[in-house]
């Protein structure tokens, strides 16, 4: 195989990057190779939203319980930095909250919020959705944040024709994994509950996230055994290596349980 496979880390265990590394070189017959950067990674392993990110996407379920579903979770993610740093998604409430001017923080997330609010949107047209779905939490510590995400959002969403309404998150979440054939596109902010939100809908469809990074990559993204093997057959078809990816996905329906995947292979 001469095309490569650049798995990059983002909140994942040990065993899950070795699970990820395992899975590409058994499927393609290389090693994987560790990515310095989202925009130069093929795959993203781990829960978390690395630097360079700036919309998170939950769509097309794999599980044959959601195999009909096309509800889509579109997640806000506004850009990181440092790990040891004050996040951007804090400081637009705790700075202000403290007297201090934020208003370079402030400008910043708002057009990050255009920036995703403008993928949900594309998402609610290709299914034909009259509205853009808010899930919300709210809590008087995310107060700025949440304005700035919903004037963002009802700017783009009106613009595009849509109307939007407002939810919580705890509705959107009984919403997405239980009836989740009664919506179309959930839009979220970014704080730790809608990281929780994502994660559990990823989960439970069974799909990888898709993330969209700042040099106009999309990248899948994964969290798990099961999902990490999804995402990196996405990810080996996305680079023509269409045989390798039918073992990992041949792997997966075969395995009785995600433990049991590489030993399928």
């Amino acid at each position: 195989m001469s095309k490569s496979v650049s798995i990059l880390a983002a909140g994942a265990t040990a065993s899950l990057q070795q699970f990820a590394s395992t899975l590409v070189s058994k499927a393609t017959g290389s090693a994987a190779v560790a990515a310095a950067s989202a925009d130069a990674a093929n795959v993203v392993v781990g829960s978390d939203a690395p630097r360079g990110v700036h919309t998170s996407v939950v769509a097309n379920a794999t599980d044959a319980l959601y195999s009909k579903v096309s509800a889509t979770l579109v997640r806000a993610v506004l850009p990181r930095g440092a790990e040891d740093s004050l996040q951007l998604r804090d400081s637009i409430d705790v700075l202000p909250g403290a007297g201090i001017n934020a208003d370079v923080e402030i400008e910043s997330a708002k057009a990050n919020f255009r920036k995703s609010a403008a993928i949900a949107v594309q998402f609610a047209k290709a299914q034909n959705a009259p509205k853009l779905v808010l899930a919300i939490k709210q809590q008087t510590k995310f107060a700025n944040s949440n304005r700035l995400f919903q004037e963002a959002a009802k700017e783009v969403a009106e613009a595009a024709g849509l109307s939007v309404e407002v939810i919580s998150t705890a509705t959107a979440a009984n919403t997405l994994v239980l009836f989740p054939e009664t919506v179309q596109v959930v839009f979220t902010n970014d704080n730790a509950t809608t990281d929780n939100l994502e994660l559990a809908f990823a989960g439970v469809t069974g799909g990888s996230r898709t993330l969209y990074t700042e040099g106009g990559a999309k990248i899948p993204a994964a969290h798990g055994n099961k999902s990490v093997a999804i995402a990196v057959a996405e990810t080996l078809k996305g680079l023509g290596l269409v045989n390798e990816a039918k073992k990992i996905e041949s792997a997966v329906s075969k395995a009785k349980s995600s433990k049991d995947i590489l030993a399928a292979l």
